[in-house]
């Protein structure tokens, strides 16, 4: 629907850096440009309204910009966006006339703080920010379900144009659905037990054991990483990734160019080769020039997740003897 030319511009989307590269390639595969903004790791993966502005004014001397996309909770920062933030995010796309894209589908994944939807803050922003258009993302294969293989997921589509609205529909028609075993898994997320129910008891049981662990997760991770020399990890607030900083030392930059590597992808590719460590190195989500992160699940088992942090920090340390 944003794949038009607007005065001769072609449309363009805002997307976080980093950011989840389903946006990226989905732009690209429809022939619409990305514009990117930083989120600020020094002030845990905030959304600064300055890059904001910056970001749109650049991308606006070439295109048309049409959208921002916001990843909340982030995606692969783990981070949760406070209420102020998010009312700064709108009131930003209102003045520019944007449609928010809002990514959400791990917002049953947050342990830490309250999950609050940009819908709820729209709604207590009042008129006219509570009159704007919104697209929400949600999926059975994150949260509580976590049922990855299960590829269903719904968006919901708040005060869109009636015309528009049957031209997404017209759109989805020529789509194929999820699988039935999906869709029975979507219908389980967004009607859970309720209390009476005969299956609510167990159900309460599961999910606070597994927020147990979540919480479990996010401290021990947080705590590790950032107790291992050149790592630094912000406060993560989703309890499935951590997306630590690390040091990769010039050497080893240096070694990576010649191999026609990233350096990032060399380091997760050693840490791989000599731990059996799987992570997925920043360049493929984005991150600021001069900075290196990799993605890591944190969702083990109690053993098997101290054997990977301690693998994890007795590599890093040789790795910077190896290559300072």
């Amino acid at each position: 629907l944003f794949a038009e030319d607007v005065d001769g511009k072609p449309s363009s989307v805002m997307i976080s850096c980093p950011q989840y590269p389903l946006f990226s390639g989905a732009l690209s595969a429809l022939g619409i440009r990305a514009a990117y903004y930083q989120l600020d790791e020094k002030d845990q993966w905030i959304v600064n309204a300055q890059e904001l502005e910056r970001c749109f004014v650049e991308a606006s001397n070439h295109s048309s910009v049409r959208a921002i996309v916001v990843i909340n909770p982030g995606n692969p920062t783990g981070q949760i966006l406070s209420q102020q933030n998010m009312e700064e995010i709108i009131k930003f796309a209102f003045n520019h006339n944007l449609f928010i894209l809002a990514d959400e589908v791990h917002q049953n994944n947050v342990v830490v703080k309250p999950f609050i939807s940009f819908k709820k803050v729209m709604h207590e922003m009042g008129s006219p920010y509570s009159e704007m258009e919104l697209a929400s993302f949600f999926t059975a294969s994150k949260g509580w379900v976590a049922e990855s293989g299960l590829r269903s997921g719904y968006c919901e589509l708040v005060r869109l144009h009636p015309l528009v609205r049957s031209a997404f529909h017209t759109m989805c028609g020529m789509m194929q659905c999820a699988s039935v075993l999906g869709q029975c898994a979507l219908d389980c997320v967004v009607k859970p037990p309720t209390v009476g129910e005969e299956s609510y008891n167990k159900f309460a049981q599961e999910v606070s054991a597994i927020r147990h662990v979540f919480a479990e997760r996010i401290a021990f991770a947080s705590r590790i990483f950032n107790s291992i020399p050149g790592y630094s990890c912000n406060v993560i607030d989703c309890g499935i990734v951590a997306y630590p900083r690390i040091e990769i030392p010039e050497r080893a930059q240096e070694l990576a160019e010649e191999l026609h590597m990233a350096p990032d992808d060399f380091y997760a590719l050693r840490l791989l080769e000599e731990t059996g460590i799987c992570v997925v190195p920043g360049t493929g989500f984005g991150q600021a020039p001069g900075s290196y992160h990799f993605r890591a699940t944190i969702l083990n088992p109690d053993k098997e997740f101290q054997h990977m942090m301690d693998s994890i920090r007795h590599f890093h340390i040789n790795f910077l003897r190896k290559y300072s």
